[in-house]
C-alpha cells in the first residue's frame, strides 16, 4: 500500500538535487548523475497528432527533458512513426514489456507517472520495483464525470458500469502521492470525493502562434476534432445537419470545414451536403493553414470533462471560438469578450413568433414582471407550462409529459416561475428587483429565485401558450443530480429555501412535508 505525502508539485520534481541515479547507457555502479529520472506509463505510445490529450502529454515530456531523464513504458502500441519522434526529443522508450527487465535497464527512478488511472492497476508491479519513486497519476480528465455525462447519449456505458469505474478511479487516486489534473474544476471534483487528496494542475501547453486577432474575409467555419470521441460526433452532426443549412440561407458563401482524425463514413459523407467540405487528418505542419482559412471555430460538446485541446489551439491561433458550457469548462472564456458561449447549438429550438408572444404577454399588465414559453420535448410532448416550488424543497414542471393541446395548457396562466432558457424579463422588473443573484452561480435556481423575488415585490410571472420552444432536457448539464453541473441543483435549492422561507411569494410555508 502506497503512503500519502504532503503537497508535491512539478516544480519540486524537477528540482531534485544529488539524486543517486543513472542513464540507461550508464554502468550499474555509476551514481554520479544528479538529473531526476521520470518514467511515464501510458496505455499506448502517445499519438500526438491524433489526440489533443496525447499532444498534451508529449509536450509535457518535452518540457521536462532539459532538466530530467524522461522514459516511457507502455503495454500498448508502439508505432515507429512516434518512436522516432520521441527519440528526437531525447525521450527514451523502453521497448520491452517485461517489468523485471525494465528495472534492470533503469535501476533507479524518482517518479512514476501513470497516464490515465487504469494504467496504475495494469502496471502496479512497477511501484514495487521502484519503491523509492514518487507515484503520480495523471488523470487526463475526471473520467467518472465524463462518463456520467455520456450516459444520456446512449452507447455501451450503463449506470452500473460508470459507478464501478468511478470506484476504481477513486481507488487509484487514493493510492498515489499526487494526482495531476488539467483544470481547477477537475481538481475540485476529485477533492470533493477524496478529502485532502493532493492534486496539482498540469494543463495544456501551447505556443502562441499569433499574438493578435486579424480579421479575415473568409466565410469558413471550422470543426476540428478526433472522431473516435463520441461527443465530437454528436456535436458535428448537430452543426452540419441543423445549423449550417440555416446559416447558408443567410450567408450563401458560408462553408463548414471538417478536419480531424479517424472520421467514420457517416462523417465523411457529410461533405455531400451543400456548404460542407471534408478535409480529414492534418499533419502538424498543415494546422496553421487551416486556421488561416477559418473565420471561426465551433465546438459544441454534448459531454466531456477536463480541458478541450481544440479550443486552446484555436485561441493560440487567434481564431474566435464558439462553444458551450461543457466546452468552456476549465478554460472559462468570458462570453462575448473572449469567445461566444452558447448552449443553443444543441439545447433549445424556437418556433416562429416565440419572442414577440413573450413580449405581448409580459406587457399585458404592469403587475406582470416576466413571461415564459410553453416548453415541449423534441417529440412534441409537454415538458413544462411554467413551474412551481414547495416548502420542502421539491417542485414540479407543470404538465410534464402531458398533452400540450389540453385546454389548461392553452391559456395565459400564472405560475411560480418560468425556466431561464425561455424567460422574457421587463426592464422595469430589473430596475425594481435587480438582476440574478450571484450566490446561485454557475447554474440552477437563479431563474426560480428571480421569479419568486419578483413575487415578493408584487410582480407576477405568467406563461403563454403562444410562445413555443423545444428543449432537449439535460443536454448541457446532464440529468444526474450528484455529478457535474447538475450537482449545483441540490446545493442551490438549500440557498433558495434559506432566502425565501416565510416570505409572501405564493409558497405554502405552513406545509413543509
Amino acid at each position: 500500500m502506497l503512503t500519502h505525502v504532503n503537497e508535491y508539485s512539478l516544480k519540486d520534481l524537477i528540482e531534485f538535487k544529488n539524486i543517486s541515479s543513472q542513464f540507461i547507457s550508464s554502468s550499474k555502479n555509476d551514481k554520479k548523475t544528479c538529473r531526476p529520472k521520470i518514467l511515464f506509463v501510458t496505455p499506448n505510445l502517445p499519438e500526438f497528432d491524433l489526440s489533443s490529450g496525447d499532444k498534451r502529454l508529449y509536450r509535457i515530456m518535452s518540457v521536462l527533458t532539459p532538466t530530467c531523464d524522461v522514459y516511457i513504458f507502455t503495454l500498448g502500441e508502439q508505432k515507429i512513426k512516434y518512436i522516432k519522434a520521441f527519440e528526437n526529443q531525447n525521450i527514451y522508450l523502453y521497448r520491452g514489456k517485461n517489468h523485471n527487465n525494465l528495472s534492470k535497464a533503469i535501476p533507479h527512478l524518482d517518479a512514476l507517472i501513470f497516464s490515465w488511472y487504469y494504467t496504475l492497476f495494469e502496471c502496479f508491479e512497477l511501484t514495487k520495483l521502484f519503491p523509492e519513486a514518487k507515484v503520480i497519476v495523471y488523470s487526463v480528465d475526471v473520467h467518472w464525470l465524463r462518463e456520467f455525462r455520456s450516459l444520456r447519449n446512449g452507447g455501451k456505458l450503463t449506470q452500473e458500469i460508470v459507478v464501478k469505474n468511478k470506484e476504481k478511479e477513486i481507488l487509484a487516486y487514493k493510492a498515489t502521492d499526487l494526482v495531476w489534473a488539467v483544470t481547477a474544476q477537475d481538481r475540485s471534483e476529485i477533492q470533493s470525493e477524496i478529502h485532502g487528496c493532493p492534486v496539482a494542475i498540469v494543463s495544456n501547453i501551447h505556443t502562441v502562434d499569433q499574438h493578435s486577432y486579424i480579421p479575415k474575409k473568409t466565410r469558413a467555419v471550422l470543426f476540428f476534432g478526433g472522431y473516435q470521441q463520441q461527443p465530437n460526433l454528436i456535436g458535428l452532426k448537430i452543426l452540419a445537419e441543423k445549423k449550417i443549412p440555416t446559416i447558408i440561407k443567410e450567408v450563401p458563401d458560408a462553408i463548414l470545414l471538417i478536419a480531424g482524425s479517424k472520421a467514420p463514413a457517416e462523417i465523411v459523407a457529410l461533405s455531400e451536403k451543400e456548404g460542407i467540405e471534408y478535409i480529414g487528418f492534418l499533419e502538424e505542419e498543415a494546422i496553421p493553414e487551416i486556421y488561416k482559412r477559418s473565420k471561426l471555430t465551433v465546438i459544441p460538446l454534448q459531454a466531456g470533462a477536463g480541458i478541450k485541446g481544440n479550443i486552446c489551439e484555436a485561441i493560440a491561433y487567434s481564431t474566435p471560438v464558439i462553444t458551450n458550457d461543457i466546452g468552456n469548462k476549465g478554460i472559462e472564456l468570458v462570453h462575448l469578450e473572449e469567445g461566444i458561449i452558447t448552449n443553443s447549438l444543441e439545447k433549445v429550438e424556437v418556433t416562429p413568433g416565440w419572442l414577440m408572444e413573450l413580449f405581448r404577454a409580459a406587457y399585458l399588465s404592469n403587475d406582470i414582471g416576466m413571461s415564459g414559453s410553453k416548453i415541449l420535448y423534441p417529440d412534441g410532448t409537454l415538458q413544462e407550462f411554467g413551474s412551481e416550488l414547495y416548502a420542502n424543497g421539491s417542485g414540479r414542471n407543470i404538465g410534464k409529459y402531458g398533452d400540450p393541446q389540453l385546454p389548461e395548457f392553452n391559456r395565459l396562466s400564472l405560475c411560480g416561475y418560468v425556466s431561464g432558457y425561455s424567460m422574457f424579463i421587463k426592464r422595469s422588473t430589473i430596475k425594481k428587483i435587480g438582476t440574478f443573484d450571484e450566490q446561485f452561480h454557475p447554474c440552477y435556481c437563479e431563474d426560480s429565485d428571480f421569479c419568486y423575488t419578483a413575487k415578493e415585490h408584487g410582480l407576477a410571472t405568467v406563461v403563454t401558450p403562444q410562445s413555443i420552444v423545444y428543449h432537449h432536457e439535460g443536454a448541457t448539464s446532464g440529468t444526474d443530480i450528484d455529478s457535474g453541473f447538475k450537482a449545483y441543483q441540490k446545493e442551490n435549492m438549500k440557498k433558495f429555501l434559506t432566502k425565501h422561507r416565510g416570505k409572501p411569494n405564493g409558497i405554502d410555508w405552513a406545509n413543509s412535508n
